[in-house]
């Protein structure tokens, strides 16, 4: 019961971005770009971004990247249209991740695992 209440209260989109900030989210940021370097960001790449949030992740890319959030929260999702990164938001679980292989070129999925039961996690790493 209080997981499910601190779940929905995380949905929030200026909570959620507080808890990320308190996490410590900026650290890891800083090393997705590190690592991004190395793929090569000023190229037109298509970029799946797994359980993505608010879709801050799209910042990270270059513009003349294709960017998708793929998220399972509603809440979340649509902050996607206030937030200054450009991309899109598809509402979908993890676990069933609704594109096929190949499809993109890029796929991150950062800080989800911990989200997802011991029981679908092969699911989702079956998927990337």
């Amino acid at each position: 019961m209080l997981t499910s209440f601190l779940h929905r209260i995380a949905s929030y989109p200026a909570m959620y971005v507080l808890i990320q900030r308190f996490a410590g989210h900026e650290v890891v940021d800083e090393n997705m770009r590190r690592s991004m370097d190395r793929v090569s960001t000023e190229q037109q790449l298509s970029i799946l971004d797994v359980g993505g949030g608010t879709g801050k992740g799209g910042r990270l890319w270059s513009r003349e990247a294709s960017y998708i959030c793929l998220e399972i929260d509603p809440l979340k999702l649509a902050a996607i249209a206030n937030n200054s990164a450009k991309g899109n938001g598809v509402l979908a679980d993890a676990t069933k991740i609704p594109f096929g292989n190949g499809v993109f070129d890029v796929v991150v999925c950062c800080l989800v695992a911990h989200h997802i039961s011991d029981m679908r996690l092969p699911f989702l790493l079956q998927d990337l």
